[in-house]
């Protein structure tokens, strides 16, 4: 009997399953390689945008009815590996017939910081640039802003007031999460 018929008889020889093997080892390793590069390359476009982080304002008390309240605090903010921390601030609105309106403190036109002050025909928001003025309801009252001041969303709990901060892309009409 010849060599061929032999191993053709009793299967695959020995050098060719190691063959096979080898093959099939590198072909998985690639493949596995290819599906995590794939995953690392698309991942940041399939996440959702973030919806904002629940921060602690202070007590509901500290909050005087009908006048706005700067209310600071530090934000954590991860960037890969990096963790630094961030100055924010929104301004809290305790209306006189109830209820809490928090504002994200950034102008919707440069995103300046806006200040309350004493204006001539009442209080109002302004801004440091380009002269935009909005009103307690946030409101625009005059300027070039193209929508009125960002509202968060706010609860209270345990005597205290809660809100999700988010940052909000600005120069548009629209209120599109940075």
């Amino acid at each position: 009997m010849s060599k061929a018929t032999e191993q053709d008889r009793d299967g695959i020889s020995r050098r060719r399953f190691l063959g096979y093997s080898a093959a099939a080892a590198v072909a998985f390793m690639a493949a596995v390689l290819g599906f995590l590069g794939i995953g690392a390359v698309l991942s940041p476009a399939l996440k959702d945008k973030k919806e904002g982080e629940w921060v602690k304002l202070g007590a509901i008390s500290r909050f005087t009815e009908g006048r706005p309240h700067l209310a600071n605090f530090i934000l954590k903010v991860k960037d890969g590996w990096l963790e630094t921390s961030v100055a924010k601030s929104v301004w809290v609105v305790a209306q006189l017939q109830g209820g809490i309106i928090v504002f994200n403190s950034r102008c919707t036109h440069l995103g300046c910081i806006v200040d309350w002050k004493d204006a001539e025909k009442g209080w109002a928001f302004y801004s440091p640039c380009h002269a935009g003025v909005f009103g307690a309801d946030g409101t625009v009252l005059a300027g070039p802003p193209p929508r009125p001041l960002d509202t968060l969303l706010s609860m209270t709990e345990g005597g205290n007031l809660w809100c999700r901060y988010a940052d909000f892309v600005v120069g548009i009409p629209e209120k599109k999460p940075a």
